[in-house]
C-alpha cells in the first residue's frame, strides 16, 4: 500500500460545469466508439486495435486538460526551517549494549534517518557534546572527554544557536538530571539512547550518600548502594557473591589513603553498605567507593563513585525551647546531642515559671534558669533555635520580640509541628506569624492523622537540609511494607508564603502536601516541620532511624547557615549546586543604606554577565540574585552598592564550578529525566525503537506554519506536452501502416 507521501491525492479543477462536462465526455466516447467500429470493418479488430488505443489515449489527454488535476504540495512560509541536533559523544555512549553496536553508532544512524526524512523541510545543524560542545565537525575520535555535561550543552545552545524551529537531543541522559536555567525557545525532542538494563551483565556503584557539611573532628556515616544487572544469567551469578569494595579518602591537603576493604554479596541484585568516616581537618574531604568489575561486564565506567564533604572548624550550639514537653524531645536529644559537632541544650517549663535546663557538661547555662533570654543579643550565642509546639498565648511579649530580632539578625529557627502548633496554637494573631512560612487562616488545629509516605522534590534534593536523604527514601521504598518511611500525622499547609521553598512532601491520595518548608527572614533562616510524629522513625527500621538522625542533624546545620559580607552588605548563599549549567542563589540584604543602588555580576571565561536582582517578598531591603553557571572553573560573583554616585561597599566571592569526579558513570538510560526536560518546551522523549515516530512528529512540527500549494499536472514543465506529442506521433505512425495518411 502506498502512503500519502508516495501517492498524493489529486485535486480536480474542471474547466466546465458538471452537466457540460458530462455531455463532452459522452460525445468523445461516442466518437471513439464509432471510429473503432469503422476501422474494425475495414482492417479487422486485430490490426485496428493499436490505432483505437492511441485515439483513446488522445481523448484521455484532452479530458485531463479539461479537468486540470493538481497535486497538493507543502512549502514553507518564509525562510527554510532550521533544526539543531545535539549528539552525545561522552564515554557512556561508547558502550555496546545492543546488537554489538555502540550507543554512539546507533545515534549516528538516527541522525542519518533524520537527514533523509527531513531534508525537504528543514536544514539540520549538528553539534556534538561531552563535557564541552563541538560545533561541526564532530570531535576527533581520540578525544579523551568522558563526562556528559548535558546541561551545559543545552545552555550553550540557548545562548549561541540563534533561532531554531526544533531541537533534537540524541543522548543517554548522563549522570545527573540536567537542570539548565535556559533552553532554546523551541520544542525539544529527545531520543533516549540505551538498551534495557535487564539485558545487561553489569555491576555498578549506584549511589554514595552523606552530609554535605560537617564540623571537623566529626565521624559521619556514608551509605553506598551497589547494584547488579543480569544476576540470574548462568555463569554470572556465581561471580557476584564476593565482590571487593574499597573506600578511599582524599584529605584537604591532597593526600589519599585506602580506608577500608570489604566484600559485597550482589547475588540478590543489590547490596547496601555503610561506612563510618571521620573528617579531622578543615576543608573539602573526598571519599570514593570502588567496586571490582568482573570479566565480561558491560563497562567499568560505573564501578566507582565519589562524594565531597566540607569540614568546618567550629561546633554549633542548638537551643530547644518549649513550654509544653512533647514526645519529640527525647529523640531529638539523642539525634542532636550525640553528634560531637553539635552542642544541644534543652530548655522547657516544668510548672509555673520554673524551667528545666539540660545542657552539655561544662556549658554555661546559668542564664537559662529563668527562661528564654530576652536581653538584646542574648540569643545570638546559639546558632539554631528549635521551638516546640505550644499555644501562642503562653509566650511573653519580650520573648517574641527577642526571637524576631534573633532571626532578623542572622539566627536560624526551626518550628516543630503538632496539635498546638501554627493555627492550632493561635499563631495567626501573634507577633511570630511572619516567621511561619505559610499563610495562617485560623480556625483551629490543622493536624491530620493519616499515614502518608515522604518524598523530596527533585528541585530541592541538593538543599543542605535534605541533601542525600532522597537515596534513603528510595532504598526504604524499594524494601516496601513496614520498611517505608511514613508520617502518621502532619499539619496541613495550605498557602505558602511568596519566599517559601518546599523541601519535603507527603504523598496523600488527594495529592502532595508540604511538610518541611523553608523561608528567609531578615538575615536569618526559618524552617518549619509540620509534624509531631517524626520521632517514631528513631525507633523504627534502620532506614527510618538513619533518615531521622540525618534529617535533624542536617536541618540544624542548615538553619545555622553562614552569613557573609561587611558593614552594609550581608550575603547568604542558598543551595549548593555548583555544577556546570547548575544554579544557586545569593540573598543580599542592605544594612543602613536604604537608598543604595546595587549591581551584581558573574564573570567566567566567556566574559561578564549582569545578574538581575529581584526583591525578596515581605523582607525589607533584601534582594536575591540567581546565578547560572555557563562554564567550568572559577566563576567570580561580585555585588557593589553605590550611594549618591560614590561606591559604598563591594562583596566578592570566587565560586569553583566543577562536576563530580565520576560524572558520566551512570549507564542506565535516563528516560524520566529527559522526559521532564523535553516537557519544559512542549516536546517529549522517545526510545530508540520510537525514532521513526519521533521523525514523524518532527515533520508535523516543522510543517506547522507552511502553506499548501496546488501544482497543476497539465502545467508541469515538459511532462504533459511530451505525452501529447508522443501520442500524436504514435497515431501518425499507425495510420501510415494502414495507409490512412
Amino acid at each position: 500500500m502506498f502512503s500519502a507521501a508516495i501517492m498524493p491525492a489529486l485535486v480536480w479543477r474542471p474547466a466546465l460545469p458538471p452537466l457540460a462536462l458530462a455531455i463532452v465526455m459522452l460525445l468523445l466516447a461516442a466518437m471513439v466508439l464509432v471510429q473503432a467500429r469503422q476501422l474494425a470493418r475495414r482492417f479487422g479488430r486485430r490490426r485496428a486495435a493499436p490505432v483505437v488505443a492511441a485515439r483513446c489515449l488522445t481523448v484521455l489527454l484532452l479530458l485531463t486538460a479539461i479537468l486540470d488535476p493538481a497535486v497538493p504540495r507543502r512549502s514553507a512560509v518564509g525562510p527554510r526551517r532550521r533544526l539543531l541536533v545535539l549528539v552525545d559523544r561522552s564515554a557512556s555512549m561508547k558502550i555496546r549494549d545492543a546488537d554489538d553496536t555502540s550507543r554512539e553508532a546507533r545515534a549516528d544512524a538516527v541522525l542519518r534517518m533524520l537527514h533523509d526524512r527531513l531534508d525537504g523541510v528543514a536544514g539540520l545543524a549538528v553539534w556534538s557534546f561531552a563535557d564541552r560542545v563541538w560545533k561541526e565537525p564532530p570531535p576527533p575520535a581520540d578525544d579523551t572527554a568522558s563526562g556528559t555535561d548535558l546541561g551545559g550543552a543545552l545552555l550553550t545552545a540557548a545562548d549561541e544557536a540563534g533561532a531554531v524551529d526544533a531541537l533534537v537531543l540524541l543522548s543517554d541522559g548522563g549522570d545527573e538530571p540536567p537542570e539548565p536555567p535556559r533552553l532554546p525557545r523551541a520544542p525539544l525532542f529527545a531520543c533516549v539512547m540505551g538498551a534495557d538494563p535487564a539485558s545487561w551483565r553489569d555491576t555498578a556503584v549506584e549511589s554514595i550518600e552523606g552530609p554535605p557539611t560537617v564540623e571537623r573532628r566529626t565521624t559521619v556515616e556514608l551509605t553506598a548502594v551497589l547494584r547488579a544487572h543480569g544476576q540470574q544469567a548462568p555463569g554470572f551469578r556465581e561471580t557476584l557473591a564476593r565482590r571487593e569494595v574499597r573506600l578511599w579518602h582524599r584529605r584537604p591537603d591532597g593526600t589519599e589513603a585506602l580506608l577500608e576493604t570489604r566484600q559485597a554479596d550482589l547475588a540478590g541484585g543489590q547490596a547496601t553498605m555503610r561506612f563510618p568516616v571521620r573528617c579531622d581537618d578543615e576543608g573539602v574531604h573526598q571519599f570514593r567507593i570502588e567496586l571490582d568489575a568482573g570479566a565480561g561486564e558491560l563497562s567499568p565506567l560505573n564501578n566507582r563513585r565519589s562524594l565531597r564533604i566540607e569540614a568546618r572548624g567550629e561546633s554549633l550550639d542548638v537551643l530547644y525551647f518549649s513550654r509544653r514537653l512533647g514526645a519529640d524531645l527525647k529523640r531529638l536529644r539523642q539525634a542532636l546531642g550525640t553528634d560531637p559537632a553539635l552542642a544541644f541544650t534543652a530548655l522547657y517549663r516544668t510548672g509555673g515559671e520554673r524551667y528545666t535546663v539540660q545542657a552539655p557538661d561544662g556549658a554555661d547555662s546559668g542564664a537559662l534558669e529563668r527562661g528564654l533570654p530576652t536581653a538584646p543579643g542574648a540569643l545570638r550565642r546559639y546558632d539554631c533555635l528549635l521551638l516546640g509546639a505550644f499555644p501562642a498565648e503562653l509566650w511573653q511579649a519580650n520573648e517574641m520580640r527577642a526571637v524576631l530580632d534573633y532571626v532578623s539578625e542572622g539566627g536560624g529557627l526551626v518550628w516543630l509541628g503538632g496539635e498546638e502548633a501554627f493555627e492550632g496554637g493561635g499563631y495567626e494573631a501573634s507577633a511570630l506569624a511572619p516567621l511561619i512560612p505559610w499563610r495562617l487562616r485560623g480556625g483551629g488545629s490543622t493536624l491530620t492523622r493519616e499515614e502518608a509516605p515522604l518524598s523530596i522534590p527533585p528541585a530541592s534534593a541538593a538543599d543542605p537540609a535534605v541533601a542525600g536523604l532522597a537515596g534513603i527514601l528510595e532504598e526504604a521504598h524499594r524494601g516496601g511494607g513496614d520498611g517505608q518511611i511514613v508520617l502518621s500525622a502532619f499539619n496541613l499547609v495550605r498557602e505558602l508564603s511568596p519566599a517559601a521553598r518546599v523541601l519535603i512532601e507527603v504523598n496523600r491520595p488527594q495529592g502532595r502536601a508540604p511538610v518541611l518548608v523553608a523561608q528567609p527572614y531578615g538575615r536569618g533562616r526559618v524552617y518549619a516541620f509540620a509534624s509531631n510524629t517524626s520521632w517514631q522513625w528513631a525507633g523504627g527500621p534502620p532506614a527510618a532511624a538513619t533518615f531521622y538522625r540525618r534529617l535533624w542533624q542536617q536541618l540544624a546545620r542548615a538553619a545555622a547557615g553562614a552569613t557573609e559580607g561587611g558593614r552594609h552588605l550581608q550575603v547568604v548563599w542558598e543551595g549548593n549546586r555548583l555544577r556546570p549549567a547548575g544554579r544557586t542563589s545569593a540573598r543580599v540584604q542592605v544594612i543602613g543604606a536604604p537608598d543604595a543602588q546595587l549591581r551584581a555580576t558573574l564573570t567566567d571565561t566567556r566574559g561578564q554577565q549582569t545578574l538581575p536582582l529581584t526583591p525578596v517578598p515581605d523582607v525589607p531591603e533584601t534582594w536575591r540574585a540567581e546565578l547560572s553557571f555557563r562554564t567550568r572553573g572559577e566563576n567570580r560573583f561580585r555585588i557593589g552598592a553605590v550611594r549618591d554616585g560614590a561606591p559604598l561597599e563591594t562583596y566578592e566571592r570566587t565560586l569553583l564550578v566543577a562536576p563530580p569526579e565520576d560524572e558520566g558513570s551512570r549507564l542506565e538510560p535516563q528516560r524520566a529525566a529527559l522526559e521532564r526536560l523535553a516537557a519544559r518546551e512542549g516536546g517529549r522523549a522517545y526510545t530508540e525503537a520510537e525514532a521513526g515516530q519521533m521523525a514523524d512528529h518532527l515533520l508535523q512540527t516543522l510543517q506547522t506554519g507552511t502553506r499548501t500549494e496546488l501544482a497543476s499536472v497539465v502545467s508541469h514543465p515538459y511532462g504533459y506536452a511530451l505525452a501529447c506529442l508522443a501520442t500524436l506521433s504514435a497515431i501518425w505512425f499507425l495510420r501510415r501502416r494502414l495507409n490512412l495518411a
